[in-house]
This record gives C-alpha cells, structure tokens and sequence, in this order.
C-alpha cells in the first residue's frame, strides 16, 4: 500500500511539473532562469537560514515544559539541523518527528513527541489564519473562509485529542499502552500552568515572526528573477503554501507546491515563468542550506556531545 502512494505521489509530482514547465514553456522557463541576479539570491539565503534557525528556536522553547532539564543547547541544535536533513527524504512529515530518537537518550521520546505536536498545531493555526486571509483576498473568498473554518475545527479536534478526555482516554483502557503513555499525559498535564502557557506564547510569537522573515524571502527570490510583489501578499502566499505542503498528494510539495504558488501570485501580477523559477531557486536553496547546516552542526566533536544517558 504505501509502494502505491508512493509511485502516486511521483507521478504527480512529475505530471505537475511537466504541466508547469510545459504551459510556460521551457525557453521562456529557461531565459528566466539565467536572468537571476546574485544580490537577491543571497538576500534570500540568509533570510531562509535565519527561518530554519527560528523554526528551531520556536521548538526548543517547547522543551523547557516538563519539570525535567532539556536537552543542552548543542545537542538540541545538532539533532534538530539533522532532524532537518532527514525530512528532505522522508515521507509526508515523518522526518519532523525524528528528533525524538536523536534526543532519546536525554529526553523521553514520548515528550519529544508532545514537543513536536505542540509545535505542528500552532503553526497549524498560524498558517490557517494568516494563509486563509491570503486565499480570501486573492483568490476566492468562499475558499478561504472554508479553508479557515476547516483549519480551526480541526485544530480544536487536534487538541481534544491530545487530551485525556479524548484519544488518550481510549488507549489508556489497554494495559500495554498505559506505561508508555503515562509520561504522555504527565507532559500534557503541564500546559495549563502559568509558565507552559508562557512557553506555548513564546512558540506562538516566534513561528509568527518566522512566517515573516519566510515572507521576506520569497520577495527576495522573486526579484532574482525580475518579479515584485507586496509585502503582505508575499507573507500570505507563504502561509497559504505552506498550509497547502501539509497534504500529502505529492513528493516534498513539487508541482502541487509550485501550481499554488502561481495561482496566488498571479493576481498580484507576477508572470508564471517568475513564480516557477524562484520556486524551483527556493528548493534548491534549501536543499544546500539545510545539507550544510547539517553538515556545520555535526563538526562539533562526539564527545562534546557525550551525556549520560537518562535513568
């Protein structure tokens, strides 16, 4: 079954992008590609490195939850930049939750795995707001106020599930799971206190201000390539885009990715053959960026990274 998605998810990655490039025309594709301008390139770097260091950031604040010491910076660091280089490969968004066992021997999986859910749902919600207001404004407002509503109801069912009273309640009547998920509970326990509700506005306002920086980057790619579009249009696109990369119809997001993008950006008057060559920039920009960040986070020597294991 999952060799079938699989090769589904190729064939339409491979039958979008064969549309694209096709409906825009390969030498025009082509010629646009070669006008790119190194200035704005670079730009686009920095501002996705410091995306990546951010998204980082808003994770490791989730860390500090539970009564128990979080992980040393260095370490966090080198898993989650490894984390990163592991779901350039994975499927759907398996390699986000990776750094659970790159961190096991310091931190419980099971906490890991809170961490990081707490994490996807905020940014859910981010993304659905901030990207339904971008649907609605440029493209369809039925659309968008469906994508939010959407967006909200199931953020709600997330976090009714993540409850005792939800899914938990069921798996605990099994008496294999209740152990394992005994520390489950004790960290969702937590989130009501004063300090996690600090924490979870702190990961709220920095995957706010990296949705931002995320948006002064696409700008930036965009004008490598002679393309100009507003600031609030660019942010909204990202989050839209980004809402979008959450359903797994497609290998990474290509073609479906690229399809949104031009849809979106096309009402602000920026050209197809643009969209789809600062698209295709911004990949493999992350694909370097990220492979050496991983690379530059794994120079540290083993034993600076040698801890006990955990009890």
């Amino acid at each position: 079954m999952q060799t079938i998605q699989r090769l589904l998810q190729i064939a339409v990655a491979t039958g979008l992008t064969a549309y694209l490039v096709g409906s825009i025309g390969p030498e025009a594709l082509a010629q646009t590609l070669v006008s790119a301008r190194a200035a704005p390139l670079a730009a686009a770097a920095v501002m996705t490195t410091t995306g990546f260091v951010l998204n980082g950031l808003s994770l490791w604040l989730l860390f500090f939850l539970a009564a128990e010491r979080p992980p040393p910076a260095r370490l966090y660091w080198r898993a989650f930049f490894t984390t990163c280089y592991y779901a350039l490969f994975l499927p759907g968004r398996a390699g986000d939750f990776t750094i659970a066992l790159l961190l096991r021997d310091v931190v419980p999986p099971a906490h890991s795995l809170v961490y990081v859910t707490l994490d996807k749902l905020i940014t859910l919600l981010v993304m659905v707001l901030v990207g339904g207001g971008a649907v609605t404004l440029l493209l369809d407002p039925r659309v968008g106020v469906a994508l939010i509503t959407g967006g909200l109801l199931a953020f709600v069912a997330a976090l009714w599930l993540a409850t005792r009273r939800g899914l938990l309640a069921i798996l605990l009547r099994y008496r294999r799971l209740r152990r394992p998920l005994a520390r489950l509970v004790r960290v969702i326990k937590l989130i009501p206190h004063p300090e996690s509700r600090r924490l979870l506005l702190g990961n709220l306002a920095v995957t706010l201000v990296r949705l931002l920086i995320v948006g002064w980057s696409l700008m930036f790619l965009l004008a490598a390539f002679g393309g100009k579009v507003g600031y609030p249009v660019a942010v909204g696109s990202v989050a839209a885009v980004q809402l979008l990369s959450l359903v797994p119809i497609s290998v990474q997001g290509i073609g479906v990715l690229e399809t949104a993008y031009i849809h979106l950006l096309d009402s602000a008057g920026v050209a197809a053959a643009t969209v789809l060559a600062a698209s295709l920039a911004g990949r493999i920009l992350t694909v370097i960026l990220v492979y050496g960040l991983h690379v530059a986070a794994n120079l540290w020597p083993p034993h600076a990274f040698s801890l006990p294991k955990r009890p």
